[in-house]
């Protein structure tokens, strides 16, 4: 809960008072903010960080809940850093527990999945440890971890509904109401998470596969089709998203390259230059040499990312080989298999990595294999081993967790909006609505210590603090929902005038210079200043 529930709220540390962000909440929380803020205002759904543009391919249900909590009188930024982990916390956990009785009414069962869904670490910090002499900054060079799930709200809400599904599984009764609620609950994950909608489709169409009754499977299937058709229509726009192609493109192993090519990983010199030559001279079918080292490159990221849940594979494979599979572990194994090929066959459209966030749904799900394996190992309640294995496992997914702690529970945070310029956006905000111009984000060196302002970083900031949709801003962002900025940025850098005809407001950002906004609104009088403090201005178009 740590890594979400400081960030958001008003602190003062030295003379630095204002908003303060921890870790992936200063971009990717702020983002959802302005989400909410700007998009649900108009329809079509409108992009806050790139005007005159709809919002499409985006799950963006948990931000269309907030904005109607905020219609209540329930404040937006509550509701995403406050009131939803409050109520996540509760729900996931009495729903893990509620599924692990069902697997294994046992004390140490419901111990040990617990404790991996909530501190499930990698073996990350064996590469720091090596390389720099220290576990600090592990925990950010591998796959997301279990401590660091609510820094991803919509993922992390993904699972309640996947559990939800999985509960029903377990109960195993098939039938048209169940397939009734296995589309709502797909329909919902869709809304929260692309990928967890996927990965909830397929374990209940495997399922049903299974039932081996073809009139049950024919028409739970039209029904759950329904469901997900309407999620298709509603959240990503299918006709205009396709138009841009597919949002995966195959690539194998891409993704796993890092592993013996960056000096921070695996690093293998030799490796990297015979896989580069290889792959001039051949190809992963014609060549045994080259699939050997793209294999072996996926088993590094495998092993160092699962941590100690590597012995959780373990017992599948083990499971496998004794033919002990019972349903529930079969659909969860295909559903882990499914989550693993996506992430070393395919790259996504865009923001090429984001393909890792199938690979999350992986981890969860084994999770529950390696509960299973620890509890066989402690069942016995023998007081001395089982405290001894117990002390071992929290001693080996320790450095991982405590470097999530270093980056989330220090004081003060990375970053923050201060008090003076949340007045200049609490000006904007209550200005006319119209499209407001931000001076152009560009990295630079500096040298402020912690907190620095918000705007050294490129986030979604100013659309979520003014509720106005921003001309420009957020390079990530568009680049993971895969908006062709490139023309636009042109006209930007070129100091085409031209942009501020439809431009209502100028935020003009003095540690951002922007050269558009000094040649085109000096000398002219198309602009009018109606705030300004040391750092920020703030123009408005006159009548």
């Amino acid at each position: 809960m740590i890594t979400i529930w400081p960030s958001g709220s008003h602190y003062c540390y030295q003379d630095k008072c204002g908003i303060f962000f921890w870790g992936a909440n200063s971009h990717d929380a702020v983002w959802h903010l302005a989400l909410v803020a700007v998009s649900f205002n108009k329809w079509p759904f409108i992009m806050p960080v790139f005007s005159g543009v709809n919002l499409n391919g985006y799950n963006f249900l948990i931000d269309l809940i907030i904005y109607f909590l905020n219609i209540i009188k329930i404040p937006m930024v509550f509701s995403y850093f406050k009131l939803i982990p409050f109520i996540w916390f509760f729900v996931f956990t009495g729903l893990l527990i509620t599924l692990g009785k069902k697997l294994k009414d046992s004390f140490w069962y419901i111990f040990w999945i617990l404790f991996f869904a909530y501190f499930g670490s990698s073996f990350a910090y064996i590469f720091t440890l090596y390389h720099q002499k220290t576990i600090w900054s592990s925990a950010s060079l591998l796959a997301m971890q279990s401590g660091q799930n609510l820094t991803n709200i919509p993922f992390s809400l993904s699972l309640i509904f996947l559990l939800i599904i999985m509960i029903l599984i377990k109960k195993d009764r098939p039938s048209l109401k169940t397939a009734f609620i296995f589309g709502i609950l797909i329909f919902i994950n869709f809304g929260l998470k692309f990928y967890g909608g996927v990965v909830s489709l397929f374990m209940v169409g495997v399922y049903f596969l299974f039932k081996r009754d073809l009139s049950l499977l024919i028409r739970s299937y039209l029904i759950i089709g329904i469901f997900v058709i309407g999620a298709m229509i509603i959240f990503f726009n299918p006709l205009n998203s396709l138009k841009a192609g597919s949002a995966f493109i195959f690539s194998p192993f891409a993704t796993m390259h890092s592993m013996i090519e960056e000096p921070i990983y695996f690093y293998l010199k030799d490796m990297v230059n015979a896989r580069y030559y290889l792959y001039e001279n051949a190809s992963l079918f014609t060549s045994p040499r080259l699939l050997f080292i793209e294999i072996f490159s996926s088993l590094i990221f495998l092993i160092f990312s699962t941590g100690l849940r590597i012995f959780g594979l373990f017992l599948i494979i083990w499971k496998i080989i004794k033919r002990k599979i019972n349903l529930l572990d079969g659909l969860i194994i295909l559903s882990m298999v499914l989550c693993y090929l996506f992430l070393i066959l395919f790259i996504q459209r865009g923001m090429w990595w984001n393909i890792v966030q199938f690979y999350y749904f992986f981890l969860f799900l084994l999770n529950f294999f390696t509960a299973e394996f620890f509890y066989n190992l402690t069942k016995e309640n023998k007081i001395i081993s089982n405290t001894i294995i117990v002390l071992v496992v929290i001693i080996l997914t320790l450095p991982g967790n405590l470097d999530i702690l270093k980056n989330f529970a220090v004081f003060p945070s990375h970053t923050y909006v201060s008090d003076f310029e949340l007045k200049a956006l609490a000006i904007l905000k209550q200005r006319p609505r119209g499209i407001v111009y931000i001076s152009l984000f560009k990295k630079m060196d500096f040298k402020e210590s912690s907190p620095i302002p918000l705007y050294l970083i490129d986030s979604s900031y100013v659309s979520a603090y003014t509720e106005k949709p921003i001309f420009f801003a957020d390079f990530d962002q568009l680049d993971i929902m895969n908006i062709d900025y490139k023309s636009r940025l042109e006209r930007i850098r070129a100091k085409d005038c031209s942009i501020l005809n439809g431009i209502k407001y100028i935020y003009e950002i003095e540690d951002r210079k922007d050269e558009l906004i000094n040649k085109c609104i000096s000398g002219q009088n198309i602009f009018k200043k109606i705030y300004e403090n040391k750092k920020i201005k703030v123009y408005e178009r006159k009548k």
